[in-house]
């Protein structure tokens, strides 16, 4: 008997990708509320004095590393080495999230 089975298969393909996913709607929905709001500000920005707005090109990259730092929690959660999310370059990316949120 072959040690893959469709048992094994998908297990593997499914361990831990409700994490992933969920995480994942969670980042896309903050994201598209975020995108949202910065067209908001353009129609109130045609009544009154005009407003610092977002760039488009802002949002995507923001939307980006939310996506990205996403996979990686996801990743640590699946491999059972959340841990690791302490490493500075996972902090340094928390960190930039809140920084180009604001």
């Amino acid at each position: 008997m072959s040690r893959y089975n469709i048992y094994s298969l998908l297990d593997w393909i499914y361990g831990g990708s409700l994490a992933i996913i969920l995480v994942f709607l969670l980042e896309v929905g903050v994201a598209l509320k975020k995108i949202n709001v910065s067209k908001e500000f353009r129609v109130v920005g045609r009544d009154c004095v005009r407003a610092k707005e977002d760039s488009l090109g802002k949002n995507l990259l923001l939307v980006a590393l939310c996506m990205t730092f996403g996979v990686e929690v996801g990743f640590k959660f699946a491999t059972k080495t959340v841990i690791y999310l302490l490493n500075p370059c996972h902090v340094v990316t928390m960190i930039q999230v809140g920084v180009g949120h604001s």
